[in-house]
């Protein structure tokens, strides 16, 4: 007994099926390790393709089995082209996202899926049953499918190739050609329809035309996997090379930081050529106006602006990094005597302080130096940099232009009255709880909602108005007070947590415990800040343990934010405490990942549960390719490692797309929401009302 020919076209699409739905599956395996957003709309793609095929399957086995139920063919043809063209927008979807690395929005997307979905319906229920019209059904529901479908896959294989002429990698290739291949496959198949339809006569190869399709889909995904290992190897590679980059360098200048500058100098020190060497602290003096004025995206611009300047007057044999926010360092071989050092300085300063504009509106660059002397003042590298800086203190607070280090003696020190005076105001406001505590949201990229608060403080000064920690955390640290300060914020913030979480238990109904009113939103944590100082104390788990009991705070509510070199200060003592806090149940995240001892090694042994990239690693995005790539590339080596990412400096919708498109997992930026009053944060917080409302 032979075969019947329609056997061979079921047994292929089924084996097709399969084929689809173990490549989907990889697809979503490989989603959760690298989450971009091509690759989930690729694997739906092609589970829709698998749902097609084994309906189109069945249609046909009632067919041939003679079933007399046209009413069951009927669902079965709406089911199958249905999702036949799910299938085409899915793939048109990933190519896309895949190629120009950003998504579309939501609704755009709900809008096609939806019209896609509708016109297979459509299609399947023109004349369903009447016989006179069997030209017309094929010509709709087979024909018209294999043409949008080929076509569609030209388009994807049309913006692959786009991509691969800029990143040269084989797997793209290959599945460009797979991609092409399936659509003159799909061409050629409709070319043999329209043939049998015209002739009345089928090819005699048409049972086995399915073949080719599989062979396709085999291609397609051989290219996917190879291309997304070259993907991996790649990102590793560019994170392992950037990120000792970044350990090194500043973000915003592309200047050495003070860690690699300590490392010049010595190696400098060492050169038997070299005779004396200055070295120049230089202080921009109104950074605070401007990053009070206009933002800190221009403060840091204008400290762009101003290194570039610096430059342009260097010889090329000093060296010049950004040491602080507001501070640059010159390392500048001589010979000249002091008297000449100062006037060379002074007329350095004369060139770089010229006007630059902000906006449209002349801004006057003042500068102050300090001035020590090798091997007048030291013979080290940190002794030096250090008496540099402390040169620079007093120039600064004298209003002197240059002062040289072994001078300072010889000036009149004042007492600095604002020092005792500032001492008293702090102690004051800590007794009197001056200070409040403002709340920015973390928002989680998945669920869209705020998953917790970050708690900043503000001092809410008598006469100076509400003054930022950077008016007051170093006066803290330096007269001793700022254990009393954290222990109060601590307090304001898990009290304010607390009442946050009765307030939304109150909302809720039937939900589940741990749940808001909405019954998919999780209560939300709080992050606070730890100091180097209260890190090192020997109690520091015991107190954040009654701190979360006294306010009645699960320790899972509660992250705290530390940076890396604050962990490594004392390396083993920082991994127990880690450890012990982890025991606990806190959340532990590194803060400001990028900026200065930023490495591999130490994130692997630090076992945190969350890394914050600083704003810094968003400067550029998504418009700096390179950059791009850095982001991505240390978002995917966090998810290898079991940890999630936070991206600090959220500030343009170009931002959040890139960022969701890679996979970050948490958002927090000025574009989401400003740290404001616990009373102004709302806690039903909604990602998709920010994107919904750029469309």
């Amino acid at each position: 007994m032979g075969v019947h020919p329609a056997e061979i076209v079921i047994a292929i699409q089924a084996i097709q099926a399969i084929g689809s739905l173990v490549l989907a599956y990889l697809l979503m395996y490989f989603y959760r390790t690298q989450p971009r957003a091509f690759l989930r709309h690729w694997a739906r793609s092609l589970a829709a393709l698998a749902l097609y095929m084994l309906t189109s399957a069945s249609s046909l086995g009632l067919f041939i089995a003679g079933e007399p139920s046209p009413t069951l063919r009927l669902v079965f043809s709406i089911v199958s082209l249905a999702a036949a063209y799910l299938h085409v927008v899915w793939l048109l979807l990933g190519a896309y996202e895949a190629a120009y690395e950003r998504t579309v929005a939501i609704g755009h997307q709900r809008a096609w899926l939806l019209l896609a979905s509708v016109f297979g319906v459509v299609t399947a229920l023109i004349d369903p049953f009447d016989p006179d019209q069997a030209t017309l059904r094929t010509l709709l529901r087979f024909d018209l499918r294999y043409l949008i479908t080929g076509l569609a896959f030209f388009v994807a294989a049309w913006m692959l190739w786009r991509m691969q002429r800029v990143q040269h990698l084989i797997g793209i290739r290959i599945g460009v050609l797979g991609f092409a291949l399936y659509g003159l496959q799909l061409l050629h198949v409709l070319a043999v329809s329209l043939w049998q339809g015209y002739f009345g006569s089928a090819v005699f190869y048409q049972p086995y035309i399915g073949l080719l399709e599989l062979l396709s889909t085999s291609i397609i995904a051989m290219g996917i996997v190879i291309w997304l290992l070259e993907t991996q190897r790649i990102r590793t590679d560019i994170a392992q090379s950037e990120l000792a980059f970044a350990r090194t360098h500043d973000p915003t200048t592309r200047l050495p930081n003070r860690r690699l500058l300590i490392r010049q100098l010595e190696q400098m020190l060492e050169q038997p050529e070299v005779k004396q060497v200055a070295v120049i602290s230089l202080h921009v003096k109104r950074f605070a106006v401007v990053h009070r004025a206009f933002g800190w995206r221009q403060a840091e611009q204008l400290m762009a602006r101003i290194s570039n300047r610096i430059r342009s007057n260097l010889h090329s044999r000093c060296v010049i990094g950004r040491i602080a926010e507001r501070d640059f360092m010159i390392l500048r071989p001589t010979l000249d005597e002091p008297d000449h050092v100062r006037a060379w300085c002074e007329e350095f300063l004369k060139k770089v302080s010229r006007p630059i504009s902000i906006q449209d509106r002349e801004f006057v660059v003042g500068l102050n130096a300090g001035v020590s002397l090798f091997p007048m003042d030291a013979q080290h590298a940190e002794p030096l940099m250090q008496k540099s800086q402390r040169a620079l203190t007093q120039s600064t607070q004298f209003g002197r232009g240059v002062v040289l280090h072994h001078l300072i003696d010889s000036m009149s020190p004042l007492a600095d009255e604002s020092s005792i005076q500032i001492e008293g105001e702090l102690s004051k406001a800590i007794e009197q709880n001056q200070f409040v505590l403002h709340y920015q949201p973390i928002i989680c990229t998945t669920s869209g909602n705020v998953e917790r608060f970050e708690a900043l403080a503000r001092w809410n000064h008598p006469r100076r108005g509400l003054l930022g920690p950077e008016a007051f955390m170093q006066e803290a640290l330096e007269l001793g007070l700022l254990g009393a300060f954290e222990d109060l914020v601590m307090d304001l913030a898990l009290g304010q947590l607390k009442r946050w979480h009765k307030a939304l238990s109150r909302r809720t109904s039937a939900h589940a415990p741990g749940q808001a009113a909405n019954g998919d939103s999780r209560l939300p944590g709080m992050a606070l800040n730890l100091s180097a100082q209260r890190f090192q104390q020997q109690d520091v788990v015991e107190r954040i343990e009654r701190a979360c009991r006294q306010h009645a705070i699960s320790p899972e509510f509660v992250e705290l934010e530390i940076t890396e070199d604050i962990a490594i200060r004392d390396f083993e003592r920082g991994l127990t405490i880690i450890r012990e806090l982890r025991q606990f149940g806190v959340q532990i995240a590194l803060d400001d990942f990028g900026t200065g001892y930023s490495s591999l090694a130490h994130l692997q042994e630090l076992n945190v549960h969350t890394i914050k990239l600083d704003r810094g690693f968003l400067r550029g995005t998504p418009g700096d390719a390179r950059q791009r790539k850095l982001v991505a590339a240390v978002i995917d080596l966090c998810h290898e490692i079991d940890m999630r990412v936070v991206a600090e400096g959220v500030e343009t919708m170009d931002q959040l797309d890139f960022l969701v498109y890679s996979g970050c997992d948490l958002l927090q930026g000025f574009l989401l929401q400003k740290p404001r009053p616990a009373n102004e944060c709302p806690l039903d917080f909604d990602l998709s009302t920010i994107t919904s409302h750029r469309n």
